[in-house]
C-alpha cells in the first residue's frame, strides 16, 4: 500500500479506536489523537465468526473448513477442495450485509469447476445456502445464475442461515427463515464447508451513538450525497456506510467521486449537489474462465455499462477476463491512485454513441 500513498500525505500507521466528532478528534489504538476539519471514514466491515459459534475453532483447526474473507484463513480453501472426494462440498452466503454478494457463490463455482476437472463430480455433491429467497438479489442476474445452478447440478437451500457449525460431526446447523417467526432447524452433513462469515460494522462506528445509525449500527450518512446526518464535514464510502446497495469496490469507486465534488463544495461554503444512485457492480465468475457481469443501482435495478447487445447477463469469457485481468489493473493504478470513480462517464460514452 506505501507504493501508492502520495508523498505529500502522512500516513498514521494506527487503527481508529473511536471517534469525537463534536471536538473534530480521531482516537487512535495507542492513545493518540488526530484532529481534523474534515473527516472522511471508510473502515470497511468486520467479520462476525462469534455469531456462528463453532466457526471460528472450526477455521483454526479443521482442515476441511475454510473461508475466503479472512488472509489468515484463505490459503486453506484450494486444499480443502482437493481433498473433497465425496460427500457434500457445501457453500453458505450469511444473513448481513456481506462483501461483495457475489462472492459467496464465485468460489463455489470454481471449485465445482475443479472437482469437475478431476473426474470426482459424481462422487460429490455441491451445494449452496442462502438465507434468500433467490440465487441473487437482481431479478435479471438471478435468472440467468439459477440456469447456471441448473447446469452444474448445484442443490440449492434457500432461506438457511448459518446458526453454528458442528464441526466435529461435519454437521452444518441452519434456521430455514422462511417463516421467521418459528424457525426451522435444518443440519446439513459436509465433507468439506466454505463458509462466507456474517459481519457487523466497525465497533468504532457502532459504539458511538453520534456516528452510527441507530438502527444499523453502520456510520448515518446521505444516501445521496454520502454526508454525515449529523456532523457536515464528516463524509462516509464504501462498505461502512449506512445504506442498502450492496457492499463491493466497483460502489466504494463511484461513491469515491461523489463524495470528492460534495466535499469540495461543503469547503467552499456549499451545499452538497452531486448524488449517488446506488450503483454497484459484481463481476460473477461462473467458472475457470467464464462470468457475467452484473451492474445495478439502489433498487435492484440493472444499471449496466455496456449497450444491451454485450449480454451482460449472459455467461462469457469476456466478463472473465474483465474480472480476472483488467479489474485489478483498474482497482491498483485507477481506485487506489484516484482517476477511476466507476464507470457512469463510460456509460454516457456508449449511450451517445448508441444515439440515446
Amino acid at each position: 500500500m506505501g507504493e501508492f500513498v502520495p508523498s505529500n500525505v502522512h500516513w498514521e500507521k494506527q487503527n481508529v479506536s473511536g471517534f469525537d466528532p463534536d471536538n473534530n478528534k480521531v482516537m487512535l489504538e495507542n492513545g493518540d489523537h488526530l484532529n481534523y476539519e474534515y473527516l472522511i471514514v471508510a473502515l470497511g466491515i468486520t467479520p462476525d465468526y462469534q455469531r456462528v459459534p463453532g466457526l471460528l475453532e472450526a477455521l483454526e483447526t479443521a482442515p476441511n473448513v475454510c473461508t475466503n474473507y479472512d488472509a489468515k484463513y484463505v490459503s486453506k480453501t484450494f486444499p480443502a477442495i482437493q481433498n473433497t472426494k465425496k460427500g457434500t462440498a457445501l457453500f453458505t452466503h450469511p444473513d448481513t450485509p456481506v462483501k461483495c454478494a457475489g462472492a459467496p457463490q464465485k468460489i463455489m463455482y470454481l471449485a465445482e469447476d475443479q472437482i469437475r476437472k478431476s473426474g470426482l463430480r459424481n462422487d460429490v455433491d455441491v451445494a449452496f445456502a442462502h438465507p434468500g429467497p433467490a440465487i441473487f438479489g437482481v431479478k435479471k442476474y438471478a435468472e440467468q445464475l439459477a440456469k447456471v445452478v441448473a447446469e452444474k447440478d448445484i442443490k440449492t437451500y434457500f432461506h438457511h442461515a448459518l446458526k453454528e457449525l458442528d464441526y466435529k460431526n461435519n454437521l452444518a446447523v441452519f434456521h430455514n427463515i422462511k417463516e421467521p417467526d418459528s424457525p426451522v432447524k435444518v443440519s446439513i452433513p459436509y465433507e468439506m464447508i466454505h463458509v462466507s462469515p456474517p459481519f457487523k460494522p466497525p465497533s468504532p462506528i457502532a459504539s458511538n451513538p453520534k456516528m452510527a445509525a441507530a438502527q444499523s449500527g453502520y456510520l448515518d450518512v446521505n444516501t445521496q450525497t454520502l454526508q454525515h446526518n449529523k456532523y457536515e464535514n464528516i463524509f462516509g464510502l464504501g462498505d461502512n456506510i449506512n445504506i442498502v446497495s450492496t457492499k463491493t469496490a466497483a460502489a466504494a469507486a463511484a461513491q469515491t467521486g461523489i463524495v470528492q465534488k460534495n466535499l469540495q463544495s461543503v469547503m467552499d461554503k456549499k451545499k452538497p449537489s452531486v448524488f449517488y444512485d446506488g450503483y454497484t457492480s459484481c463481476p460473477l465468475v461462473t467458472g475457470a474462465n467464464k462470468g457475467i457481469l452484473a451492474e445495478f443501482d439502489g433498487n435492484g435495478e440493472p444499471l449496466q455499462t455496456f449497450p444491451s447487445f454485450f449480454g451482460q447477463h449472459k455467461e462469457k469469457k469476456i466478463w472473465y477476463y474483465l474480472k480476472a485481468h483488467v479489474m485489478p489493473t483498474l482497482y491498483w493504478y485507477g481506485m487506489v491512485k484516484g482517476p477511476w470513480t466507476g464507470p457512469k462517464a463510460l456509460r454516457k460514452m456508449f449511450t451517445l454513441g448508441m444515439g440515446r
